[in-house]
């Protein structure tokens, strides 16, 4: 037997690092049908592991007057950006920024010098693709390999 759920997800497509929060009515039989539904569903966030934020068992008049709310929703009822950006003073209250995500780079300490000739090499894939058949690396050739 079928259930209503009001799924809500974060929505892209209003700039880099933000989104929008946007509950999302459907008719599923269980929560994890519904939020699965939800993902597969246009300006829903793809990459992000946590684009549904809450899954939440309504009856069918909530479903209905959500599912119409939606229908007169400027954001969702946008079919382009120019459309979208002449509703933005309507849909600018929804837009949240992302939390930052903290940077996993490696530092230029954590990489392995890697010398050619007593030099150390700044750039060693470049100097091996450039400069190769001019000098004798095979110490270098042996750490590639």
């Amino acid at each position: 037997m079928d259930k209503f759920y009001e799924v809500i997800a974060k929505c892209g497509h209003v700039g880099r690092d933000k989104y929008v929060e946007q509950s999302f009515y459907v008719r599923a039989s269980t929560r994890k049908e519904a939020a699965s539904k939800i993902k597969n569903i246009g300006r829903v966030k793809k990459h992000h592991k946590d684009r549904i934020i809450d899954v939440t068992m309504i009856d069918y008049y909530e479903y209905r007057r959500g599912f119409d709310r939606n229908n007169k929703d400027p954001y969702l009822t946008c079919h382009s950006v120019q459309e979208q950006r002449d509703h933005l003073s309507e849909i600018a209250y929804k837009i949240k920024s992302e939390p930052v995500k903290q940077s996993y780079a490696k530092s230029e300490s954590s990489r392995k010098d890697i010398f050619c000739n007593n030099r150390k090499l700044k750039n060693p894939r470049k100097y091996y693709r450039n400069y190769y058949n001019d000098i004798d690396c095979s110490s270098y050739e042996s750490m590639v390999s």
